[in-house]
């Protein structure tokens, strides 16, 4: 199993290769990315793509071990730390984040915000007064089916 650094640098540097929208990956980004890839590849291949934590914040799904990592980027862009042919990952998994990254990547980091506000697994699990909690595979698994549809 790859590690969400591995994806998340996989990401990055797929970006780098990118032209336009595609090629402006910021934390906020980056994070709902790695939502969409855990959601679909729990769904896709019936198992995580990572093991790291996923919590509803206030802007969306986030994993707190790669925000942390990148925050010192602000709201900016990213830059890839290694070439996508340096990252391993498996085949399977390669080409599930090649395909989130062509369906979502064109899309503005704002836009992936507003998108996850509407689905189940932040709605069931951010509470503003509460603040943050774990997103959970089976909030993901219960979910990711209907995009498929």
């Amino acid at each position: 199993m790859a590690t969400v650094m591995d994806i998340a640098n996989y990401l990055l540097a797929k970006a780098s290769s990118s032209e336009g929208e595609r090629s402006n990956l910021s934390n906020l980004k980056l994070q709902k990315l790695l939502y969409y890839v855990q959601g679909f590849h729990s769904v896709l291949l019936d198992r995580p793509a990572f093991d790291d934590r996923m919590e509803a914040w206030m802007h969306g799904p986030v994993v707190p071990s790669v925000y942390h990592h990148y925050k010192a980027h602000g709201n900016g862009h990213i830059p890839a730390a290694m070439p996508v042919e340096a990252i391993e990952i498996d085949d399977q998994t390669a080409e599930l984040i090649d395909e989130v990254f062509d369906v979502y990547a064109k899309h503005s980091a704002w836009h992936l915000r507003n998108l996850t506000h509407d689905e189940d697994p932040w709605i069931n699990r951010y509470d503003p007064e509460m603040g943050s909690s774990e997103i959970k595979a089976e909030d993901l698994e219960a979910f990711f089916p209907s995009l498929l549809e």
